[in-house]
């Protein structure tokens, strides 16, 4: 008797998969990953662009605490206001999500 091979969830830091032995399918996103790899790009971009946390705050219209709070992952933003901070640090959605 074949035995049957139990699934694989494969767990990266922006998805998770399904695995089995046909092959792997789309599960759905890992919302902490996101946060983090999104949050991690902002600072990057900020401290690039000499921003301190309170002046890119100020400029973007966002409270620095949620900034704060944003750069470690632990929040979430909406896509509008996500969009116009990506604008405020001369870059586009995508290409802090990429």
């Amino acid at each position: 008797m074949k035995k049957k091979s139990r699934p694989n969830l494969l767990n990266d830091k922006t998805s998770l998969t399904l695995q089995n032995a046909s092959g792997s399918f789309f599960v759905g996103y890992n919302q902490q990953g996101i946060n983090k790899k999104f949050g991690s790009a902002i600072r990057k971009k900020r401290i690039e662009l000499g921003y301190s946390q309170e002046k890119l705050a100020e400029v973007a219209g966002l409270n620095r605490s949620f900034l704060s709070e944003l750069e470690r992952g632990i929040t979430t933003i909406s896509i509008e206001r996500a969009d116009k901070l990506c604008h405020v640090l001369g870059t586009t959605l995508a290409d802090m999500l990429s």
